[in-house]
């Protein structure tokens, strides 16, 4: 009986892990610019910025993964598609450089708008690269 309850168990946490890990992109965030980025979430009732949660902003001159489970978290209540905009500050103050467009059942990054023309942003398939315009 104690190995059929284990068993059911482990199929329980098979089936309910399932999404997660059949889905298992990673955003990738290329920083080639001197300042640090991050996100803020703008259709969801958070409006969370990346920078506040651990490993969330993208150092200068550096490369950030992100589990697509947490830009799903970060997501929450947005549907199928998130919207973000993009700061070159930690906290997202400031004015914002660019807006993403994510679609999270295909994971997908599409720039929709670049506000500064100072930067050069771009998206391609889960990979999004931040660097100045020459």
């Amino acid at each position: 009986m104690f190995l059929k309850k284990i068993a059911l168990l482990g199929a329980a946490i098979g089936i309910i892990t399932l999404p997660l890990t059949a889905n298992a992109a990673t955003l990738i965030t290329n920083n080639d610019t001197d300042e640090v980025s991050a996100v803020k979430i703008t259709n969801s009732s958070g409006h969370l910025c990346s920078g506040y949660f651990p490993g969330g902003a993208t150092p200068p001159h550096q490369t950030n993964s992100t589990a697509w489970s947490i830009v799903t978290f970060l997501c929450g209540g947005s549907g199928s598609v998130c919207t973000a905009d993009i700061y070159a500050t930690k906290d997202c103050s400031g004015a914002v450089i660019a807006s993403a467009s994510l679609d999270l059942q295909n994971p997908n990054v599409t720039i929709t708008q670049i506000y500064n023309p100072r930067y050069a942003v771009s998206g391609s398939g889960t990979t999004v690269t931040i660097g100045y315009a020459q």
